[in-house]
């Protein structure tokens, strides 16, 4: 063969062959995709017929696109919220999760709990909504008692419809009646019941007293 010449090859392609036909031909049907990695080429020197994937011309064979992952969700912003305990990632939180889904943080439960639902009974208030209310309550008492000894008196009275308010709602969180909440004047065993169930995970979905 002269220098410079192109080998010339057959192709078969679904039980029909063509050629012979320069490489050059080739690559083209490869890149237009009238020959695909399974279709088959032959030329003189070859002992017998090669698919497309198996031979000198694979690297022109097109590969498919690799599929672009799916794009990695928002950041919440409260990532230091979810290692204090006073709530539970996941689908367990439910109500403790504010207006844009995402869990309730300090400032949006105070919120709630003085401005939204200062005398609800009613409803549901989880780990995040309660404990997060009862720290602004003992740092309100804690800085008035800085103050005087009159205030501290002042702050709990102000404070005392809205926690027991949150107290009975985060005790429906857990599907358990609000009436339960009495038990705080039982010493020690009473306060020992109610802690834990302030401490339990919401219930997962809908129960009695909503979602």
């Amino acid at each position: 063969m002269a220098e410079g010449m192109e080998k010339e090859w057959h192709y078969a392609k679904d039980g029909r062959s063509g050629g012979p036909v320069p490489e050059s031909t080739i690559r083209g049907m490869i890149a237009s995709g009238d020959l695909g990695p399974d279709d088959h080429v032959w030329n003189p020197d070859c002992v017998e017929w090669l698919s497309i994937r198996s031979s000198p011309f694979a690297r022109y064979v097109r590969r498919p696109a690799s599929p672009v992952p799916p794009a990695a969700p928002a950041s919440s912003g409260n990532g230091d919220y979810a290692s204090s305990g006073f709530y539970e990632a996941g689908a367990s939180d439910g109500p403790s999760r504010g207006p844009a889904g995402e869990p309730m943080a300090f400032g949006e439960a105070i919120k709630v709990c003085l401005a939204q639902k200062y005398a609800t009974f009613t409803g549901r208030a989880t780990r995040a909504e309660y404990w997060w209310f009862m720290l602004f309550n003992i740092l309100c008492s804690s800085a008035a008692g800085l103050l005087g000894p009159v205030l501290p008196g002042i702050v709990n009275l102000v404070f005392l419809l809205p926690c027991i308010a949150v107290s009975v709602r985060r005790l429906h969180d857990i599907n358990k009646s609000g009436w339960f909440y009495l038990l705080w004047f039982i010493p020690i065993v009473g306060w020992i019941f109610l802690i834990i169930w302030f401490c339990t995970p919401s219930d997962a979905g809908m129960n009695r007293y909503g979602e």
